[in-house]
């Protein structure tokens, strides 16, 4: 099924995607009683809302543990395709880059649930200032570049170290990704300096391809592990069992 996409609103377009046929067990709905815009595909734990959502407010109590995912980058770089790939399984052409979304998807890594709230955030300079913010509700990060544009890949080392600041501490998750390596004709980034420079930052890397979808759940789900491995799922406590005196 193909996605109709509004041109003017990113945050809304997923809202226009057709209905899933009675075999997905699925359906499209919208909450008309909360501010906030939300749109929840019932049965496939994949959620759309605004931003506000990442910023604390919560509306439904998902089982397991809960990480949060921010993807940054310059403009351009492919961002949104490879959350809306991640998310839904679709690639999308055509975005505005001036909307900032936020998305819900439960996932299973290792055998643990986890249900993941990724944003994807503007890589215009009008929204430098959220960042900041974005930076310290997130738990993880995906630092984007395109293979196709050097400076895309020159513009990370400034917002690893913003990263750094705001978290006050250089133990962050981290995945630093060369997005659109289908387009080898076009590469002017090198395989090695995404490598070296990943070797730099003491994080992990992979090439992708949003579009070819090529280690796109990869990068979500290595940033879970790491998540889970800062945070590890606390075991609830056994009661004692009370002693057996004979007399």
């Amino acid at each position: 099924i193909l996605p109709t996409l509004w041109a003017t609103s990113r945050r809304m377009r997923l809202a226009e995607v057709e209905k899933p046929s009675p075999n997905d067990n699925a359906m499209l709905s919208r909450d008309m009683l909360i501010k906030q815009e939300e749109y929840q595909i019932e049965g496939t734990g994949f959620t759309l809302t605004n931003r506000e959502r990442f910023f604390g407010k919560q509306c439904v109590q998902q089982p397991g543990k809960q990480g949060k995912i921010v993807v940054l980058g310059s403009g351009g770089v492919g961002k949104s395709a490879l959350t809306v790939q991640f998310v839904q399984g679709i690639f999308v052409e055509k975005y505005d880059p001036t909307i900032e979304d936020s998305y819900r998807k439960q996932v299973e890594v290792d055998g643990q649930q986890c249900m993941l709230e990724i944003l994807d955030t503007a890589g215009t300079e009008q929204f430098t200032a959220m960042r900041d913010l974005y930076m310290k509700n997130g738990q993880g990060f995906v630092l984007v570049y395109s293979i196709t544009a050097q400076s895309t890949f020159n513009d990370l080392q400034d917002l690893r170290e913003q990263i750094l600041r705001v978290k006050d501490t250089d133990d962050v998750p981290m995945v630093l990704v060369g997005n659109k390596c289908d387009l080898e004709d076009e590469r002017v980034v090198g395989k090695d300096q995404g490598v070296n420079l990943a070797r730099q930052f003491n994080c992990a890397f992979m090439e992708t391809s949003a579009k070819a979808k090529i280690n796109v759940n990869d990068i979500f789900y290595d940033l879970v592990r790491q998540i889970n491995k800062k945070s590890p799922e606390k075991k609830p406590k056994q009661k004692k069992k009370p002693l057996c005196v004979l007399v």
